[in-house]
């Protein structure tokens, strides 16, 4: 396996029912670069405010969407046919907001550490790729990420987006878990 994660490691990781951090060094520490991925979905709340908590003082958090627009989609082997520039400015702008509104969740005076948030957009087809590319490039040492699976398989809790990013990270990835938790069953309970 990629960037010595091996199998054991992405088996817990995808089956954990809490958040699994993979370090890729030996210090537990607070990061002086964190990159928060988001989805732009319900998600990405629980993320950015779990990367936050890891900044160091005086850090910066880079809240990151990978924007894969529909026009960069495949569709049958084919690519999408040509989209109006003003619908995908839309759509790029949507996005911008989106991102602006969960990377307001931490930004303020509010917290414990001071720190510099940072929107981050990434284009790119292959979203892991983008992923760990605008990582390295910002020179980011922690990289949080949410772990749910959008997979119809039963056992792909850590979704294949999240698997490629552990397994080709240059440097410590939190996933973060993100399903609901599951109803208590009481009608057993004595």
């Amino acid at each position: 396996q990629g960037a010595g994660l091996g199998s054991t490691a992405l088996a817990c990781a995808r089956d954990a029912h809490t958040d699994v951090l993979v370090v890729r060094d030996s210090e537990a520490r607070r990061y002086r670069a964190v990159l928060a991925c988001t989805g732009l979905g319900p998600e990405s709340e629980g993320v950015v405010k779990r990367a936050a908590e890891l900044v160091s003082a005086g850090g910066t958090l880079d809240v990151l969407h990978a924007l894969a627009a529909p026009w960069q989609q495949l569709r049958h082997g084919n690519m999408v046919g040509d989209v109006p520039t003003a619908a995908q400015e839309r759509f790029e702008q949507w996005a911008r907001q989106k991102l602006s509104a969960i990377a307001g969740l931490v930004s303020g005076a509010d917290h414990l550490h001071r720190f510099e948030v940072n929107e981050v957009i990434a284009t790119g087809r292959n979203l892991p790729d983008t992923i760990v590319d605008a990582a390295r490039e910002r020179g980011n040492d922690l990289m949080v990420i949410g772990k749910q699976g959008r997979s119809a398989q039963a056992n792909t809790l850590l979704g294949s987006i999240a698997r490629s990013v552990l397994v080709s990270a240059h440097c410590s990835v939190l996933a973060v878990h993100t399903l609901p938790a599951a109803p208590i069953d009481t009608s057993s309970v004595v």
